[in-house]
């Protein structure tokens, strides 16, 4: 028995139609621009929503970065854009989306310096809660001593 790819390989059956890796990209992506690549950095804009790709392979960095470049996507995975020649139609590569991280390790350093300020700060009133909700814990669990409830002068026989 035969699985569907082996038949597909197999040279002896006619009709079949070659698909490479490029031609099912052509197929299945539905946003397809020509863009100019920038600073090895691509701009596509999708319902007024900017998304930036940087370049990390050198060859497209070396011989396409300040040239347009065909981009096909799809819309249901927009962290990775797939670049094509726009004269050729011929496969170049695959880009990633560019990651954006707000703030600075400085200031990030910096609010956890204050955190810990704060906590140094109030530490004695947070350690004087902390102690005096223990005693009003033991307080409330300690076993009565019965000397403290029964007079015992009452009990003892004459």
């Amino acid at each position: 028995m035969k699985t569907p790819n082996s038949i597909y390989d197999d040279p002896s059956i006619k009709g079949g139609i070659p698909v490479t890796s490029g031609d099912m990209i052509r197929i299945f992506c539905d946003v397809v621009r020509t863009i100019k690549i920038r600073r090895s950095i691509i701009k596509l804009e999708l319902d007024t929503v900017p998304k930036f790709y940087v370049l990390d392979d050198e060859n497209m960095i070396l011989n396409h970065n300040g040239t347009a470049v065909l981009v096909r996507a799809t819309t249901r995975d927009l962290t990775k854009i797939y670049v094509f020649d726009p004269k050729t139609d011929s496969f170049l590569g695959i880009v990633k989306e560019k990651i954006e991280v707000y703030g600075d390790i400085k200031s990030m350093d910096h609010e956890s310096k204050k955190d810990e300020y704060a906590i140094m700060r109030h530490g004695k009133q947070i350690k004087a809660i902390e102690t005096e909700t223990e005693n009003r814990l033991a307080a409330a669990m300690a076993i009565p001593d019965p000397e403290e409830f029964f007079d015992l002068e009452v009990f003892e026989t004459k």
